[in-house]
């Protein structure tokens, strides 16, 4: 407000749509708009945003286990990771904390680690169909 007086308004609808056959899965889809007037300092301003959102898997039976073949040293962790394992691995990939995606590494047993930050990791080995997750921690 401006010396007491309403400035302007702002008016927000959203829209939430799920599947009819698994609502509790949750929205599939979120659309929002936004709309903004301000007469005192002509503005008058609609934005609107889309969201589409995706149930990933977080497991598959369909996956075998790695056995207990392969072993992260050191750990914790400064720059670079070994892998020891008696198997072949055909590609390694790094998740943080919150899920994302952070390093990719094919056909290797030391990975150069140093660009991350320090924290505490998720590391994916795969060799052929199977996947071994490891927490590693990088100091």
């Amino acid at each position: 407000s401006y010396m007491g007086a309403p400035i302007g308004t702002l008016t927000q609808t959203l829209y939430y749509y799920y599947n009819f056959f698994s609502p509790a899965a949750g929205p599939v889809f979120r659309s929002t708009s936004t709309h903004i007037t301000m007469p005192l300092y002509n503005v008058d301003e609609t934005q609107n945003l889309y969201e589409s959102y995706t149930n990933s898997t977080l497991g598959n039976q369909d996956i075998a286990a790695l056995p207990n073949a392969v072993t992260l040293v050191p750990n914790p962790v400064k720059d670079v990771l070994h892998l020891e394992n008696g198997t072949d691995v055909t590609a390694v990939t790094v998740f943080d904390a919150a899920g994302r995606m952070v390093l990719q590494s094919a056909l290797a047993n030391d990975i150069d680690i140093s660009p991350l930050s320090a924290g505490v990791y998720v590391v994916n080995v795969k060799s052929g169909n199977k996947i071994a997750s490891l927490k590693m921690i990088k100091q």
